[in-house]
């Protein structure tokens, strides 16, 4: 008898789809956790950037802070925050004062280095006036020789990010350093009025090479931004209870509007946003509210805002990444 030994084939069309999608799927699930670790991993490096940046922030802020106290208010600015019955309130003319002076110290924006002159050209919107008499808000000349003549309507982050490296890097009481040594940063280029060459200036950036912007205050559409920093840990109870947690304003001086003074100087502290997506600045700066300051990144998807919104909407819910999370809880987002 005979035994008649049959060979096998080879694999069938539907085998080697089935081996070929395993394949597939599992290359698909390798790619995707590697793009997962490195976006995870980018993130982490991006807090640690933005620790970093804050820490140096607020050192310079305090610093300020400590030394504008003593700093004796104008006598126009004392005028002009008199109480109703015509009394001084020390108090609120130095809450002006300090309000003034840091903007001046920590500019965001460009028109905050550059305030628009107003005729005759020698004064500016920041001079007060009361009776004839001039008080002028000058903004640092080292700024604006560092920023020399930018165009202002160019991205709010990407300005505040060109001046957080040079306040950082001029410093505040001897507290200067050397932005590299923070951070990674970049040149990037600005347009120049009167048609001089583009202005390149340095940037911190983060993990996705975008530039890391800044908030003295943040702005009025940061709505979930101004929730969080004013509820705890980043106001006391006393605080919330009394509705008075500005920092700028420890009394609560401003928030009573019956001060004759108080439309007058409101738009003087006012913050108008300069770029050309026409979102809101800090246009409600007496409502007694904490608002900073801050470090933020724009994240992996490199947006700030919500695009396609009337008014534009700040993303943040999504992925931007704020240091003053970072300070409190170690996470960014």
């Amino acid at each position: 008898m005979t035994t008649r030994l049959h060979r096998r084939g080879g694999f069938t069309l539907l085998e080697l789809i089935v081996v070929m999608g395993i394949i597939i799927l599992l290359v698909g699930l390798t790619i995707g956790a590697v793009f997962r670790l490195r976006a995870s991993q980018q993130e982490k490096n991006t807090n640690t950037h933005l620790l970093k940046i804050h820490k140096a922030l607020e050192q310079q802020y305090s610093a300020a802070i400590d030394r504008i106290k003593k700093e004796d208010p104008p006598q126009l600015i004392k005028e002009l925050t008199k109480n109703a019955d015509g009394t001084y309130d020390i108090a609120r003319a130095k809450a002006i004062h300090m309000k003034m002076r840091m903007r001046l110290e920590f500019p965001e924006n460009f028109g905050e280095v550059f305030p628009t002159p107003i005729p005759p050209s020698t004064k500016s919107e920041w001079d007060v006036n009361y009776n004839g008499q001039v008080y002028a808000y000058v903004p640092k000349s080292s700024f604006r020789a560092a920023l020399k003549n930018p165009v202002m309507i160019d991205v709010e982050e990407r300005q505040s990010a060109a001046l957080l490296v040079v306040i950082l890097s001029q410093g505040q009481g001897g507290t200067a350093t050397n932005a590299e040594s923070i951070a990674p940063t970049k040149v990037i280029d600005f347009a120049q009025q009167n048609g001089q060459p583009s202005l390149s200036l340095r940037v911190f950036v983060d993990e996705w090479g975008n530039p890391i912007a800044f908030r003295r205050w943040a702005d009025d559409d940061m709505t979930d931004v101004l929730t969080e920093l004013n509820q705890p840990p980043y106001v006391s109870a006393a605080q919330m209870q009394s509705g008075n947690m500005d920092p700028d304003d420890p009394e609560g001086r401003l928030r009573i509007q019956t001060w004759p003074g108080y439309v007058q100087m409101l738009k003087f502290v006012t913050v108008v946003n300069s770029d050309p997506t026409g979102r809101q600045g800090v246009l409600t700066p007496f409502d007694g509210r904490n608002r900073g300051p801050f470090v933020f990144s724009a994240g992996g998807n490199g947006r700030f805002w919500v695009p396609n919104t009337s008014p534009p909407k700040m993303e943040t819910d999504l992925d931007n990444l704020y240091s003053y999370r970072l300070a409190q809880s170690g996470k960014g987002n």
